[in-house]
């Protein structure tokens, strides 16, 4: 088993330890708010820690990028903004995120509806959702094969869980054929 499959990627925190991570447990606590400050991320130069160490790489060169579960495209606008882009493969199975994708005003930057694997197949995933009224609103951050890591992190995160469910769906995993040119960075 993986680290990410058995610590699951959505537990990452912005900030250890600092103001950033006060506010995140705030957010954190009610879902609407959680699935609002998400949505405004994207509009902010506001990055994950992690991607500060993507500048002190050696990349002087034009750099190919993959970007796996590229959601919203928070991480591909880090990389255009930062690195001298060749070129940007996006794969992403969620429609809703395909869409932003597609809108994203990068250079060169190629979205792929699907997840990647090493065969063609289906896998159910699931993903907590908000419901206030009469709309939904999916929290696909907290992503995850096995519900019980779902329903863990919904308890630990959300003080507020009255209107959340937990939602089963199955998204298309497809083995990627040889890619045509070098990948500097995944």
């Amino acid at each position: 088993m993986s680290q990410l499959e058995t610590f699951p990627y959505y537990r990452a925190s912005i900030s250890s330890g600092t103001i950033f991570s006060f506010f995140e447990k705030i957010i954190r606590s009610h879902p609407l708010i959680y699935f609002l400050s998400r949505s405004l991320v994207r509009f902010t130069n506001i990055f994950e820690e992690d991607f500060n160490g993507v500048r002190i790489l050696n990349l002087n060169d034009k750099v190919n990028i993959i970007d796996v579960g590229a959601s919203d495209g928070i991480a591909s606008k880090f990389f255009n903004k930062n690195l001298n882009i060749g070129s940007i493969i996006c794969y992403e199975p969620n429609n809703y995120y395909v869409n932003i994708l597609k809108k994203n005003n990068i250079k060169n930057l190629t979205v792929k509806p699907y997840a990647i694997g090493n065969t063609n197949s289906y896998k159910t995933i699931f993903f907590p959702r908000y419901n206030f009224f009469f709309k939904n609103f999916d929290i696909t951050s907290y992503t995850h094969y096995d519900r019980k890591l779902v329903d863990e992190a919904v308890l630990s995160d959300f003080k507020f869980r009255r209107n959340i469910s937990i939602v089963k769906k199955k998204i298309f995993v497809k083995k990627i054929q040889k890619i045509n040119k070098k990948i500097d960075l995944i």
